[in-house]
């Protein structure tokens, strides 16, 4: 049975792109916000979160908090606006990544698989 990846971007092309990606490995939900996001994580419960850092209109990091809050699931972030201070602050949420807008697909799936095993 194929685990399932909650992607959670303001940007459908982020969001499609993923999906395209993941697709044949992973059972992929999106969300485009935070209700949406929150909804998707109660029902269905998925094995990994990808978020970006900030949902717009909300405050920094307030996605991983109300993510790792609603449901215990390993959280990557992914992040256009990368610097270090955001970083560190992710991990100290409990992020188990952070990785910079645009990423690699190779990048993107190591992180996937090392956060599904851990």
């Amino acid at each position: 049975m194929k685990k399932t990846i909650l992607i959670i971007d303001s940007d459908l092309r982020v969001r499609n792109n993923l999906k395209s990606l993941l697709t044949s490995q992973y059972k992929i939900l999106t969300a485009w916000d935070d209700k949406v996001a929150l909804g998707l994580l109660r029902a269905t419960g998925p094995d990994l979160v990808i978020t970006e850092r900030t949902i717009p209109g909300r405050k920094q990091g307030d996605i991983v908090r109300k993510i790792l809050v609603t449901r215990p699931v390993p959280v990557i972030v992914i992040d256009a606006h990368a610097t270090i201070e955001h970083a560190v602050a992710m991990m100290q949420l409990g992020a188990k990544n952070y990785i910079k807008k645009p990423f690699l697909s190779n990048v993107i799936m190591l992180a996937i698989k090392k956060a599904l095993t851990e």
